[in-house]
């Protein structure tokens, strides 16, 4: 779940990014009422936001931000782990378990090694 937190809390900051621009982590110490190196460890990812801080930026910076979340639950997840996700399905009341996807046309190193331990050579 962390992941789709922390990817949920990226598409809001680059969307206020491109609003603020460089001075992104100064505007929000100022508009969240936190000290600098909290706004620095929020765009960096390294504290994640609560979703009353969320509500917060999206009333501070309208519609905009609001349009940045995902409308499905697929898409909360970034697109490179969703073949991680495995089997899982929304709404299925199981949380995903993140597997690494099958590695397509594996080498049977057993089948192999079987194969040349009975090779004779002429």
């Amino acid at each position: 779940m962390q992941v789709a937190a922390l990817h949920l809390q990226h598409l809001v900051l680059c969307k206020i990014r491109r609003q603020l621009g460089e001075t992104t982590a100064a505007h929000l110490s100022q508009l969240l009422g936190v000290n600098l190196r909290t706004a620095q460890r929020i765009t960096s990812g390294e504290h994640l936001l609560r979703t009353d801080e969320l509500v917060e930026l999206a009333s501070l910076f309208g519609d905009d931000v609001l349009d940045v979340i995902p409308r499905t639950v697929i898409e909360l997840f970034p697109e490179p782990y969703r073949s991680y996700l495995g089997d899982w399905t929304p709404g299925s009341l199981r949380l995903p378990a993140f597997a690494p996807p099958p590695v397509p046309e594996v080498i049977a190193w057993g089948g192999a090694a079987a194969d040349l331990a009975g090779w004779r050579m002429s």
